[in-house]
């Protein structure tokens, strides 16, 4: 009797059709994953919700390493230095976007300025925290991290223009006429 049930018994075989139809269901849930994963333009657009940039934004989002390797490898770097938490970073990043597209500049990378805007009084006096501040701007090239609405314009590794040297001086003081100046000079020295 236990013969009769042993004859009963399916015995499993991988097949080469069972082996392609499980590959298939693998590759088709991969690519339904990677392809409903947001896109870097999406995740910039999705953290900057108040401010009009288009699709195709001249803006990336860049962190303190890679920028530093950007200006020291030379030509123009262009800077917006800020945080979604401040009222008028949106309206200044729309603006900048706004002029790069008139003076046909490519890339304007923005750095996160939150970790700084949103340090608490108590930790600005550390010394830590200061010596930290202090490296950070040396190797920037001399910025001031804790002007936390600024744009920054390298050329050959220096620093050339920065808002917060403009905002307080009677020759240049709004932000729109900082942005015309930078991005028209990198414009004009383009066509030499």
């Amino acid at each position: 009797m236990a013969d009769r049930y042993n004859k009963d018994k399916y015995k499993f075989k991988w097949t080469k059709e069972l082996i392609f139809l499980i590959c298939g269901i693998v590759v088709l849930i991969v690519v339904t994953v990677v392809l409903s994963l947001p896109t870097k333009v999406e995740n910039f657009l999705n953290k900057w919700p108040n401010a009009s940039l288009s699709k195709e934004t001249v803006f990336e989002e860049v962190d303190e390493n890679k920028l530093v390797n950007l200006i020291n490898d030379g030509g123009y770097v262009f800077v917006y230095y800020a945080t979604p938490d401040e009222e008028e970073a949106s309206t200044n990043m729309s603006l900048i976007e706004t002029k790069a597209t008139t003076f046909d500049i490519e890339n304007v990378y923005w750095l996160d300025s939150t970790s700084i805007y949103n340090a608490n009084e108590e930790d600005k006096e550390l010394r830590e925290y200061k010596e930290d501040i202090l490296n950070r701007e040396e190797a920037l090239k001399g910025v001031d991290l804790d002007n936390t609405l600024s744009f920054w314009v390298f050329k050959d590794g220096a620093l050339v223009t920065d808002y917060a040297d403009y905002k307080d001086s009677n020759e240049t003081n709004s932000f729109e006429q900082v942005v015309n100046k930078a991005f028209g000079d990198a414009y004009k020295g383009s066509l030499n």
